[in-house]
């Protein structure tokens, strides 16, 4: 019956929906900065493990997970600190090339960086992202935001982009 609610705030949808974003808070608790920003706390602070509801629900859906190759491998990073942002991580390797994104949410909307995008092996190996892919230099990262309708096609997408460059370079 719960399940089935209609009409709810985005946060409360997400919690309806996903059980295990309730199993994951150890002694059911949450912090809320505002309705856009609330994280699932494993104990009772955010320097134990935490996850932030959107990604985290996200993630336990693995509809982001099936919308990629099976190259890539997908995580949930769940910090122990209050400076590092939770957030779904996509990694792989293409022509000795290790490129890795995250997935985080930022207000209303996520927001995927490419944290790294150079040689597997140590080896000097150049790789131009194309325009293409949407990034945007940003304190030295490149960042792309992306609205929540969508998101694992979005995400998806870039990858797409982000391979076939890899593969030509």
């Amino acid at each position: 019956m719960i399940y089935a609610a209609s009409g709810l705030e985005e946060w409360r949808e997400a919690l309806v929906k996903t059980s295990e974003a309730i199993a994951y808070c150890g002694m059911r608790e949450i912090r809320w900065e505002s309705e856009d920003e609330i994280y699932l706390l494993r104990k009772r602070q955010m320097n134990g493990a935490h996850a932030e509801l959107f990604t985290y629900c996200l993630f336990v859906a693995g509809k982001l997970e099936d919308a990629l190759p099976d190259t890539v491998n997908v995580e949930y990073m769940f910090p122990t600190d209050t400076y590092t942002r939770p957030g779904i991580v996509m990694r792989w390797v293409q022509n000795s090339r290790r490129v890795v994104l995250t997935l985080e949410r930022s207000g209303i909307d996520y927001v995927v960086t490419v944290c790294q995008h150079g040689p597997a092996n140590g080896a000097s190996v150049e790789w131009q992202v194309p325009e293409s892919a949407g990034l945007k230099e940003t304190d030295g990262m490149l960042r792309k935001e992306i609205g929540t309708s969508r998101v694992e096609e979005a995400v998806a997408g870039l990858v797409r982009v982000l391979t076939r460059a890899s593969a030509e370079a």
